[in-house]
């Protein structure tokens, strides 16, 4: 199951030091010891593997699980949308809404690693670190991803809500269970 495969996982890989310094000082700095609903929302190519998510019914997914854990009072949010993240900002106004800094997004439906400009290392840094920093959090809300089911891989403990499922299982769930 997952469990036994996050053991696997963690077992033979590890972080580049340079790597799991850099996220340990995000983690402190974006989550510090504050109880943190991830979040992570494609908004761009996804909608060729799996249905579209409305912001609505993201925010509505979002607000279940504040209900059900009044304790979370961080909201930690990997997108991929520009749009989305200034009407999280707006929907949920008071809370304490953070993201990884300079992480580069799209203004339309176009995949951010499809952009043609930009380091792809950077993007993949900034994808890794995003994925790092969603286990961290209390409970996680997500659209169909890879990136965040390899967060609930590495994470097995970590209640996770998917707000979409794709429109059929990628090849690789064959050989990984999916979150």
């Amino acid at each position: 199951g997952r469990r036994e495969l996050a053991e696997m996982l963690n077992h033979h890989f590890r972080l580049a030091e340079p790597m799991r310094r850099a996220v340990e000082a995000l983690a402190m700095d974006l989550l510090g010891d504050r109880p943190t609903l991830g979040v992570h929302y494609r908004g761009t190519d996804k909608r060729t593997e799996a249905p579209a998510v409305s912001h609505a019914e993201m925010f509505e997914a979002m607000r279940r699980e504040l209900r059900a854990d009044p304790e979370i009072e961080r909201i930690f949010v990997a997108t991929d949308s520009h749009a989305f993240r200034e009407a999280l900002g707006d929907a949920f106004e008071g809370r304490d809404v953070r993201s990884a800094p300079d992480v580069q997004r799209s203004s339309d439906e176009t995949g951010v690693h499809f952009l043609g400009h930009g380091d792809p290392v950077e993007k993949a840094r900034e994808a890794l670190v995003d994925a790092l920093l969603l286990g961290r959090c209390r409970r996680l809300v997500k659209t169909e991803s890879a990136l965040s089911h390899w967060t609930s891989l590495l994470h097995p403990g970590l209640p996770v809500t998917q707000v979409n499922a794709p429109y059929r299982p990628p090849a690789w769930a064959a050989w990984f269970p999916l979150a």
